[in-house]
């Protein structure tokens, strides 16, 4: 029995659909990527808040910093040796970054949440605002994890198919067994 066709109507509302879907896609990776992308490049206007050079460093900043060099290292050599493009690398590290930002935001809207609920949000704000030893860490640690993160793990390319006839052997008919004969 043939299938049924879809009515034209139908068949529209799923082509609208499947153009919805791909525009929130993009719209949801571009989103990430604009958030990774304004994090890092907002990353030393934080540093240097207060314009005195590099007196305006902190300890904890410093470690940043420093810190951050062989976790880039670490992703340049990865990148290399699973032969990923420059766009791609940087795709990555923006995406992870983006996405780490966006689960930052979750946690501090969770807690001006509970803030609300039950607590002092004045407080709340002026420990967010004040340039805490921990939050500072914290801030920083999210930094380096995205990065770590975002190296790449394998060429995300299939591997070639092989079969018996690529690696030269050859089988009996036997092995190949229909049905029939094991009946």
């Amino acid at each position: 029995m043939p299938p049924t066709q879809l009515p034209l109507f139908a068949k529209l509302d799923l082509g609208l659909t499947k153009a919805l879907r791909v525009l929130l896609r993009w719209c949801a990776l571009g989103g990430c990527w604009l958030l990774g992308l304004s994090s890092l490049v907002l990353m030393p206007f934080g540093i240097f808040t207060y314009d005195e050079g590099l007196s305006d460093i902190s300890l904890v900043e410093a470690g940043a910093v420093l810190s951050l060099l062989p976790v880039l290292w670490r992703h340049v050599r990865y990148c290399r040796h699973f032969k990923a493009g420059f766009w791609h690398s940087l795709n990555r590290v923006l995406l992870a970054q983006g996405l780490m930002c966006a689960f930052c935001l979750l946690l501090v809207g969770l807690g001006i949440w509970l803030t609300l609920n039950g607590g002092d949000l004045q407080a709340h704000i002026r420990d967010l605002q004040t340039g805490t030893p921990l939050r500072e860490c914290l801030t920083y640690a999210s930094v380096l994890l995205a990065l770590y993160l975002a190296a790449p793990t394998s060429n995300n390319k299939p591997l070639p198919r092989v079969d018996d006839t690529t690696i030269g052997v050859t089988q009996p008919d036997s092995v190949y067994a229909t049905r029939e004969d094991s009946l």
